[in-house]
């Protein structure tokens, strides 16, 4: 687990510096370059081992979103998750205790999104930026001012109909019903429960189970018919007007609950470019279906996924780390199971989950403490085998301060050295 970097011929200018960056889901082991002359740490160069060159090695720069989840935007979006649920309580990640007090909640609108297709663009009842903006972050707001919620993970995809929907992972219980209320209440500014409930109102019983059992593919069951039975029953009951536009997702029986909603938040559509394309000619008016109005369809505008500030700091801490600390890391990390590590020119990544950190932390701990103890032990006892007859008044004062000083000659004085050596314990 070793890491390579440049260096420089001005020893006495530089300095360089090991540092650890801890998530939840990773450890990195980097190192950094202080220049004395400057006053500030130096941008890391990458030398080019066949001409010699020497250029600046500087991070990537997104001037706009891309519509779709990078593999960057994943792994923070990864980190996010697990950093939340150990803020709410870290026996989630490592036993599954307390995962109740979380919610994990799925948003989606009532109807399509999308009007039609034709070769001049694609026409939207209301735009991802609308919706985001006019429902969703409202949404957000009440659920800080009305519910206390003080964390949050968020991330928006699109459904395999082109429709906007949101997946939301919340620091504490919601209810349902509530939840339901104020989403589709939210939406309606655009009219996407309207047109639900004039869709619906059209059919009939036999017109409604027919539609609803295509969903189960021909295998459907008498628990299910009784659930589309009372579906149906609800919405006379309440005129259509209150869909069942949100899911809060049942934790029950996920064992790994950090990487169950991580990889959900980040899964992406899940579906052929053929089926894709059959989706989309439904709304396209006698234009041939190419990759790129598939991808336009799938694009989702503005920002894909985000989280609380708390959540945003608390997902990597980095922290200064002597080098006898980067051994006993290594040499702990070694000793566990399924860890994966990558190595660079500029630094040493190990992957690993929230038990993993959770246990070698506490085996680093436990490690100095015992070290501390024994050093602080030697080194008392090194300073009373010590001969300070002739100035006892000048030195043990400004090695140990008057008050501690004091204290520990009062102690020593009349007992001799093996008597008092052996209650020396921590």
């Amino acid at each position: 687990m070793s890491v390579a970097f440049s260096t420089s011929k001005d020893n006495d200018r530089f300095i360089r510096h090991r540092f650890l960056s801890l998530s939840p889901t990773s450890t990195t082991i980097f190192e950094r370059t202080f220049d004395l002359l400057l006053n500030k740490y130096h941008q890391p160069i990458r030398v080019n081992e066949e001409t010699g060159e020497i250029s600046e090695i500087k991070p990537p720069r997104f001037d706009k979103h891309k519509g779709f989840l990078s593999d960057k935007a994943r792994r923070q979006l990864s980190r996010s998750v697990y950093t939340l649920m150990g803020l709410v309580n870290e026996n989630i990640l490592i036993d599954g205790e307390h995962k109740d007090k979380i919610t994990f909640a799925t948003l989606t609108l009532a109807s399509p999104q999308i009007q039609s297709i034709s070769e001049h663009g694609i026409n939207y009842f209301a735009t991802d930026t609308e919706i985001k903006s006019k429902c969703f972050n409202q949404l957000m707001t009440e659920l800080r001012t009305e519910k206390e919620v003080d964390n949050y993970v968020s991330v928006c995809e699109k459904q395999l109909n082109g429709s906007i929907h949101f997946h939301i992972l919340l620091d504490r219980r919601i209810d349902y019903e509530w939840l339901r209320i104020r989403w589709n209440s939210l939406q309606n500014k655009f009219g996407f429960v309207d047109r639900y409930a004039q869709k619906m109102s059209q059919l009939t019983k036999e017109q409604y189970f027919a539609l609803r059992t295509k969903e189960y593919k021909n295998k459907i069951t008498n628990k299910d018919l009784k659930k589309i039975q009372n579906a149906w029953d609800y919405g006379q009951k309440t005129n259509w007007q209150n869909p069942n536009s949100t899911d809060i997702e049942s934790l029950k029986g996920v064992d790994n609950i950090g990487a169950y909603i991580s990889k959900y938040m980040s899964k992406g559509y899940g579906h052929t470019s053929s089926e894709l394309k059959a989706e989309i000619s439904k709304y396209a008016a006698k234009i041939e279906m190419n990759d790129i109005i598939v991808k336009s369809f799938y694009q989702i505008q503005g920002r894909i996924w985000s989280c609380s500030q708390t959540v945003s700091k608390a997902r990597k801490c980095i922290v200064e780390a002597e080098d006898y600390l980067i051994d006993d890391i290594e040499n702990l990390v070694s000793k566990v199971k399924n860890i994966k590590i990558f190595s660079e020119d500029r630094f040493t990544t190990v992957l690993h989950n929230f038990k993993h950190i959770y246990t070698y932390c506490n085996e680093i701990f436990k490690y100095y403490t015992n070290h501390l103890k024994a050093t602080l032990h030697a080194s008392i006892l090194h300073l009373f085998n010590r001969d300070y007859s002739n100035h006892i008044n000048s030195v043990l004062p400004s090695l140990l301060g008057e008050t501690i000083t004091s204290s520990l000659l009062s102690l020593a004085s009349p007992k001799p050295k093996n008597t008092f050596q052996t209650q020396i314990a921590f």
